[in-house]
């Protein structure tokens, strides 16, 4: 009986430290959100300058067609 509770508290003690080590490495909602928010204006910002790019382009295309034709 005393080897079983020696065993229980073992392993007790090693979950113990496994959690505490989940709770020092892993994100917090905090850390999600601020993330979130980043990549969401990363893409805004991309976008942006992505459908600017389409318009010189075809601005580009539609005068070099006029001079052509």
């Amino acid at each position: 009986m005393v080897k079983r509770m020696e065993l229980i508290e073992a392993k007790v003690e090693t979950l113990l430290i496994d959690v505490a080590v989940i709770k020092t490495n892993y994100a917090t909602k905090v850390d999600i959100e601020s993330v979130k928010k980043e990549l969401q204006a990363s893409v805004n910002t991309q976008t942006k300058w992505l459908i600017a790019a389409l318009f010189i382009v075809l601005g580009t295309g539609l005068g070099i067609a006029r001079l052509l034709f």
